[in-house]
């Protein structure tokens, strides 16, 4: 893949630029083993389904909880909100990266299902939020991303046309979603997509373990 023409960036964060998701494999499970209960497949379904607010009242009745559904929603915004803004680092070399796509005069979005609290906060931490020129983030829009108009509507935001650009993500649906811009896609590996590699691979413009291959500084 050449980027030497390339000029617009966009960059999903969760499993892409962000080293994140082991928070959310892992967070209702600790939870739930707080108050001896143990999680089972359909509560994780919904936990990663839901918005975290459904998804609250959803576990606060399923399992009995000596809590209210908002009481929970109220603790699990508390704790993701300091994970997010002290304890989430980037991926190896994405740091750079953005650097050196900064130097080099490149427009770069944000562009996450996130909210806006959560993306300032660990893009601010790492040092990196200055680098964007554009934060696209899940509560200003009325869509997900597996819908191509969340990235066509990024690439207004920095004044660029899907030809001219590249977009960083972790996830078969959203690379799916972006092959409908159309726009080239690089896939950046993560665990948390590890059943969907092969998949990856085969439809990705480009697959990278991390941002120190060389390829992209082409």
């Amino acid at each position: 893949m050449d980027f030497s023409h390339k000029q617009y960036f966009l960059f999903d964060m969760d499993g892409t630029l962000a080293d994140s998701m082991w928070l959310w494999d892992s967070f209702l499970k600790t939870f739930l083993e707080s108050y001896q209960k143990e999680i089972d497949a359909e509560a994780q379904n919904k936990f990663d389904n839901l918005p975290l607010k459904d998804s609250a009242e959803y576990i606060a009745l399923r399992y009995g909880l000596p809590l209210s559904g908002k009481a929970v929603f109220r603790q699990w915004t508390t704790e993701i909100r300091h994970m997010y803004q002290k304890e989430i680092p980037l991926k190896q070399g994405a740091a750079k990266y953005l650097y050196y796509l900064k130097s080099s005069g490149k427009k770069t979005a944000l562009v996450t299902a996130n909210n806006t609290e959560l993306a300032v906060g660990c893009m601010g931490n790492n040092h990196v939020l200055e680098l964007f020129d554009a934060l696209v983030c899940g509560d200003q829009m009325a869509m997900d991303k597996s819908d191509p108009e969340y990235y066509r509507y990024a690439l207004r935001q920095i004044g660029g046309r899907a030809e001219e650009a590249v977009l960083f993500e972790d996830t078969y649906k959203t690379l799916i979603a972006a092959k409908k811009v159309p726009i080239d896609t690089v896939i950046v590996e993560d665990i948390s997509s590890k059943t969907d590699k092969n998949m990856l691979m085969d439809r990705a413009d480009l697959y990278i373990k991390n941002f120190d291959d060389q390829i992209l500084y082409g």
